[in-house]
């Protein structure tokens, strides 16, 4: 089960976690792999039982306190910060030299202490040194505790190195980003595509981050620039369809790009989502559930179950829909524009009931 769980077969390590525990409930780690595998598919709460009652079992084992700290419930408050805190805390004390529970905590204390932040962010560097997150924690630590020369130099000499190096590239990318910074990374990603035109990991990041700045018409000529260099690219290839399903634009190739990707990847759950989608907007609505469905059993996440949440509303399964719109409101990955989107939905909904109502009373 652990290994499934590593390497992304989730559901076989579910099963097999299952049977550990029914066997035997006192495996703690059953319970951890459990509550892994759990947290990966967006049930963090059952996630934190699973990892608590791991924790209680084998309350020496690092590890197990480590993936506490780090399992975060959506729009949590102070107290469960506090929880995590401990946890990361309690698995630096078990395990001084666990590099990732310094840098999870580093990430954690940062917006209240940034000078511990960097201390914590510093030694997990010393310990896997050629570790880009923890170097880049580092420079964020250093720029929210006013260290800004220190920030430019470590994030320069990153920037360079990745012209280069497509992971380098894609995690400065996303570092400038979470840092609440994405003109940095946007004038990044055009620089490196000045610089270096076959570096078509440059225009895939591009593409993506233009997408979710709504800026459509560039990203879906970087997405086929991309496709020219990389035809059979899966992820690619979904990208594309799916920002066009999404917005009612050439649907029908939209789902020809789609089913390429999942002739590759048959059982992605995010490329089951985009048919399933595309499907709802060709008017093809029980093939759209089904496939929405199986992304779903795989891993709920905000969207997937909005998607399901529209399309169960269009067959007249008013009441299985706002289950759905609601499980979606639970999500930590949900975003404001969709929270907002979903509200209005819900609050819809409870008017066409109640107006169900008054015709029946009447």
């Amino acid at each position: 089960g652990q290994f499934l769980a590593h390497y992304g077969a989730r559901s076989e390590a579910l099963k097999l976690a299952d049977r550990a525990i029914e066997s035997d409930p006192g495996q703690a780690l059953a319970h951890e792999v459990r509550g892994r595998v759990l947290a990966t598919q967006g049930r963090r709460r059952e996630a934190l039982v699973e990892l608590t009652r791991a924790a209680e079992l084998a309350p020496r084992d690092f590890i197990v306190h480590y993936r506490l700290g780090v399992t975060a419930l959506p729009h949590e408050d102070e107290a469960e910060r506090s929880r995590r805190e401990r946890s990361l805390r309690k698995a630096i004390e078990l395990q001084p030299g666990y590099a990732p529970a310094h840098n999870a905590l580093a990430a954690l204390i940062q917006p209240k202490d940034a000078e511990e932040a960097v201390k914590h962010a510093r030694t997990a560097g010393a310990i896997e040194p050629s570790e880009t997150s923890h170097v880049l924690r580092l420079a964020g630590a250093q720029r929210a505790a006013g260290r800004v020369a220190e920030a430019d130099t470590i994030e320069l000499g990153l920037v360079r190195a990745a012209q280069g190096d497509s992971r380098l590239l894609t995690e400065i990318t996303w570092y400038f980003r979470n840092e609440g910074r994405p003109a940095d990374a946007e004038a990044l990603l055009r620089r490196v595509r000045t610089a270096r035109p076959d570096l078509v990991r440059a225009t895939i990041l591009l593409a993506s981050m233009l997408a979710q700045e709504k800026k459509y018409d560039e990203a879906e000529a970087l997405y086929r620039e991309a496709l020219r260099a990389q035809p059979e690219d899966p992820s690619l290839l979904n990208s594309l369809g799916y920002m066009n399903a999404d917005r009612s634009l050439r649907v029908p190739e939209a789902l020809e790009l789609i089913e390429k990707a999942l002739r590759k990847r048959p059982d992605e759950p995010s490329f089951l989502d985009s048919r399933g989608w595309t499907y709802f907007r060709l008017g093809r609505p029980a093939e759209a559930e089904r496939d929405l469905r199986k992304a779903i059993g795989q891993g709920a996440d905000a969207v997937m179950l909005d998607h399901l949440g529209d399309v169960l509303a269009a067959r007249g399964a008013r009441e299985e829909a706002i289950a759905s719109w609601r499980e979606a409101l639970e999500q930590e990955d949900i975003s404001d524009e969709l929270r907002g989107s979903i509200e209005a939905k819900l609050a819809q909904a409870d008017k066409s009931r109640q107006g169900s109502y008054i015709v029946m009373r009447g």
